[in-house]
């Protein structure tokens, strides 16, 4: 059930409604916020937001994502969320961060990809942040959604802003898909798997149904005219 809350932008107090984010199979995130906006006309924002809190005990991770968001300015809103400000909730603050929407790739409603095409689309996203000179430090099927027809990562907390004299190095790029990939490919093929299986067992169920019916014998009328 949603709640409502209260936080602090842009010197103004702002009302939405919502609740902590979560990933299958039972994953909770209590600092990470996806709310929607009542109608106010007063504050410049998308109608769906999401609110990501400091963790209180490493505020080194929020400065560090904060700094990534920065740098990646160029690709916010495309092929990372955009990056609104700094808010303040239950006194600590948080990224004010766009809704990128779509699904995670751990979620069931992920769509079937072939391998090239995975690694294909997941490398694109992932190419362009390290061009950009930023090596991703958690690359993981729960940090990448899919949107439309295209993958959007997200999560910078563990991100590296690499030195300006870095070598781009496109077997990074391969390394990182592959991590992703692969388990992503296991996990899909174990479900196709498993709806044939359930597939076999109803045929087999209803094949069974019918064998058991048995038909009813036709009686013969005896002749009685002698």
């Amino acid at each position: 059930m949603d709640k409502t809350y209260v936080f602090e932008f842009d010197s103004k107090e702002i009302t939405a409604h919502g609740g902590p984010m979560s990933l299958p199979p039972d994953l909770t995130f209590q600092n990470v916020l996806g709310l929607s906006l009542d109608g106010d006309s007063s504050v410049n924002l998308p109608r769906r937001i999401v609110l990501k809190k400091e963790h209180t005990d490493n505020q080194d991770l929020f400065d560090n994502e904060l700094r990534v968001y920065r740098h990646l300015q160029s690709l916010q809103g495309n092929v990372i969320p955009e990056c609104l400000g700094v808010a303040k909730i239950d006194g600590v603050r948080a990224l004010l961060l766009s809704d990128i929407g779509g699904v995670s790739m751990l979620d069931l409603g992920m769509p079937r990809l072939e391998q090239a095409t995975l690694e294909h689309k997941l490398a694109l996203p992932v190419r362009l942040i390290r061009q950009s000179g930023v090596h991703l430090g958690d690359f993981k099927m729960g940090n990448v959604h899919w949107c439309g027809n295209a993958f959007r990562v997200l999560d910078f907390e563990h991100a590296e802003i690499l030195p300006a004299n870095s070598k781009f190095e496109e077997a990074d790029v391969q390394n990182q898909v592959q991590y992703v990939s692969e388990p992503f490919l296991m996990r899909q093929e174990a479900r196709a798997k498993m709806m044939i299986l359930r597939q076999c067992k109803r045929h087999n169920h209803r094949k069974g149904q019918r064998r058991g019916v048995t038909k009813p014998k036709r009686t013969v009328a005896s002749d009685t005219s002698s």
